[in-house]
């Protein structure tokens, strides 16, 4: 009886939404939003929150990927999210050295097939994961309270939908454990960087 509360105060949380609110900066939410005719890219676009998202996906070849048939779940983050990672993270991991690091931590967020809100709150119920389209490391689902986290990433809105699937937006942006190494070195300013 508690999990099924537990769920119906989730679900009643992720699909409350004012409509007079803006939608690029809230990004409507809940199973009653009309699938765009958009895929996940023009949907990502129009949003506006979205510019480094694509930016990457660009730079990292999935750009076509992510407009194709699918379905696909996306968990995207937000352009406030790519600026926690810093401006040298940022900066190195669009370099075209680094294309491959990119691309892997960009397909993290990225999981096959279309999973709405209740499917991901089960997950979470549940204690589970669901494995990414980089698959080294899966993504716990959990809730605390009422707010579902990936890892440690914050969903903060749910089932914006798109004709090729949908996408939910996070906080932070998903970093795979067996990438922490990369991650790490390609935080350090280079000696060049340093010196000037």
């Amino acid at each position: 009886m508690q999990k099924l509360m537990i769920l119906l105060t989730a679900c009643f949380f992720f699909t409350a939404c004012d409509s007079s609110s803006n939608p690029r900066s809230n990004p409507r939410t809940g199973n009653s939003n009309p699938i765009s005719t958009g895929n996940i890219v023009e949907v990502a676009d129009s949003q506006g929150i979205f510019s480094n998202l694509l930016a990457a996906a660009t730079a990292a070849g999935l750009a076509d990927e992510l407009q194709g048939d699918g379905p696909l779940t996306v968990f995207a983050p937000t352009d406030e999210a790519f600026a926690k990672l810093g401006t040298t993270l940022l900066e190195n991991l669009l370099k075209e050295e680094n294309k491959e690091i990119l691309e892997k931590i960009l397909l993290y967020h990225v999981v096959a097939g279309d999973i709405r809100s209740e499917t991901a709150i089960d997950v979470a119920l549940n204690e589970g994961s669901v494995t990414p389209l980089y698959n080294t490391d899966s993504i716990k689902l959990r809730l605390q309270g009422q707010d579902l986290f990936l890892n440690k990433s914050q969903v903060t809105a749910v089932d914006v939908l798109a004709s090729n699937g949908v996408i939910h937006v996070i906080d932070a942006v998903l970093t795979p454990e067996s990438l922490a190494a990369d991650i790490a070195r390609l935080s350090r300013p280079s000696i060049t960087e340093i010196a000037v």
